[in-house]
């Protein structure tokens, strides 16, 4: 994983064993600090595509908060969002990361970002709306 290009499908696999790790299955469960060693030398890996870091990214994030290491999460989740360049999808579950960890200011700031980078897309998007009315909520409180 650290020193030849890594393969979509390995990429898979491990994101595979980190639903399958936080869907709460033994099997799986036992795997979480190996699942994490494995994710950090395929980002250490200099091949990299940024479409592949992206995704490992965010599922090094999703190990850590279910881990509730919610630091250590949010900053794979902004990684993955960079990584994503022009990948809609991945901003939005960067953001939506924020939601559920009720990090307000880190949601606010992903959203308006997402709404410059998306002007078109953004809007139109119900998870987008979705999240800009919780933080809307959140704020007017």
């Amino acid at each position: 994983l650290e020193h030849a290009p890594p393969q979509t499908e390995n990429v898979v696999a491990l994101a595979g064993v980190v639903d399958c790790s936080n869907s709460g299955r033994r099997e799986c469960v036992g795997l979480r600090s190996a699942a994490l060693r494995w994710h950090a030398s395929a980002l250490r890996n200099p091949y990299l595509r940024n479409h592949l870091r992206a995704a490992l990214e965010l599922s090094t994030a999703k190990l850590h908060a279910s881990s509730g290491r919610h630091d250590l999460a949010v900053e794979h989740a902004r990684l993955a969002g960079r990584a994503a360049g022009n990948n809609l999808s991945y901003r939005l579950q960067e953001a939506t990361l924020y939601a559920l960890l009720e990090r307000w200011p880190e949601l606010g700031e992903t959203l308006d970002e997402i709404a410059v980078q998306f002007p078109r897309r953004a809007p139109s998007d119900a998870t987008y709306r979705d999240l800009r009315a919780r933080y809307v909520q959140h704020s007017a409180r």
